[in-house]
């Protein structure tokens, strides 16, 4: 599930990716800057979308 807030006249979004599965800390994506809550809204779902079909990989530095 994505977070969405507003900073300053921009909105951004967070999304929660999982938990590392050897510090037990969450890995979080955070992007900002768009015009509107409906942008950050439909940036996020896809973003969540890509998660979950496995599209999206998480860097493991």
């Amino acid at each position: 599930m994505a977070y969405i807030r507003k900073i300053g006249k921009k909105w951004s979004y967070t999304v929660n990716l999982g938990i590392h599965a050897d510090t037990c800390m969450r890995w979080r994506k955070t992007s900002s800057g768009f015009n509107t809550k409906k942008e950050a809204k439909m940036a996020a779902a896809k973003l969540e979308e890509e998660v979950n079909s496995g599209i999206y990989q998480v860097d493991t530095k």
